[in-house]
Order: structure tokens, then C-alpha cells, then sequence
């Protein structure tokens, strides 16, 4: 997972920390100290702007649950899809049709429909739909940014720490590594 900061927000926590210093008992100290962070973290986090964007050309019948996963955490989500792949094969027949349920549901802000240009390599043209999809992003003044594919599900509860983290500590970029659950040697559920 990739998580991008858009647009730099300051983040004020002296007044916090000289009030902290008038603590004499040191356990109860740090016990405020963490409270104190969380409460500010957590009023920043709900303040800044957090955006999505999924890249979509098959795996619909996952897209779905993975909306589900993600939407209470974001404020934007985006969905750039093609019709017709890389090499020119079509999508499958209901892939629009997902697409505009999710959006009738609530679970898609906007849907964005790429058209591949067949005179750039695949990598290329991945790069330019992904871009297209943080370009939206920031026209819907989104603060950090996240792209994602449809084989991706996160709890509440981590996406909530990482941002907590990522308002506390001011960072420009968090990148996450992948882990895979596995039950009888088949993949049930991949996040990062």
C-alpha cells in the first residue's frame, strides 16, 4: 500500500507539550502524553482529506468488498476503468455494470473511464491511468492520496492507525509491505 501526501498540513502540538510539563507524576505523565496525541491525531486525521483511487479492468467480482473495506476511512474514492486492455481484449461483460452499482450504492465517488492508447508499452499506459486517478484526486482537494487494485482489503482499525501515524509524525510518504493469508494452500485474502 502506498499512501501519498498531496498537499503538506502543519501540525501544532506545543500547547500539548507545555501543558504536559506541569505533570510531576512521570507514569501519568506519559499516559496524558499518549492521550494527548491520540485526541490531536485523531481531530487532524478526520480533518485532512483522504482519497482513493482503484485501478480497475477485471477483478470486479472482488471490487465490491473491497469498497466496503476502505470507504469508511475515505473521503473520496475514484474508479479509473478501461474497457479494453493493454492488448486490445475487451473487458467482461458486467465489469461497467459492477461499476455503476458501486457507484448507485454509495461505495464510488466518481468513475472514470481510461481509454488505452495501443502505441504505449503496458507499463507506460498503467502509469498514465494511475496518474489520471491522482490527477481527479487533487481536483477533489484530497490531502493524501492512495492508489489501489481490487485484490486489496484493509480493517478500520488499520487504516485508522496509519493515519494517526502518519498526522503525528508529518510523513510525505508510507509505503506498507504485503502479507498474504493462506488457508489450504489458497490465497483467501491479500493486504498490505
Amino acid at each position: 500500500m502506498y499512501i501519498i501526501k498531496i498537499i503538506n498540513a502543519q501540525v501544532n502540538i506545543l500547547y500539548i507539550k507545555l501543558k504536559l510539563l506541569f505533570v510531576k507524576n512521570k507514569k501519568l505523565r506519559t499516559r496524558y502524553k499518549k492521550f494527548a496525541l491520540y485526541s490531536i491525531s485523531n481531530k487532524l486525521s478526520n480533518s485532512l482529506k483522504w482519497g482513493i483511487s482503484y485501478s480497475v479492468y477485471d477483478g470486479e467480482e472482488l471490487l465490491e468488498k473491497s469498497l466496503r473495506s476502505i470507504r469508511k476511512q475515505a473521503d473520496y474514492i475514484n474508479v479509473v476503468y478501461q474497457t479494453k486492455s493493454w492488448y486490445k481484449e475487451p473487458c467482461s461483460e458486467n465489469l461497467v455494470d459492477v461499476l455503476n452499482h458501486c457507484k448507485k450504492l454509495g461505495l464510488i465517488d466518481e468513475l472514470i473511464e481510461y481509454k488505452p492508447d495501443f502505441h504505449l508499452s503496458a507499463g507506460k499506459q498503467e502509469l498514465k491511468k494511475r496518474n489520471l486517478g491522482l490527477k481527479h484526486a487533487k481536483i477533489a482537494h484530497c490531502d493524501y492520496f492512495m492508489p489501489m487494485d481490487t485484490d486489496e482489503f484493509y480493517f478500520d482499525t488499520e487504516i485508522e492507525k496509519i493515519k494517526r501515524e502518519i498526522c503525528i509524525k508529518k510523513y510525505n510518504k508510507f509505503v506498507l509491505s504485503s502479507k498474504n493469508i493462506q488457508k489450504s494452500n489458497r490465497t483467501i485474502c491479500a493486504y498490505t
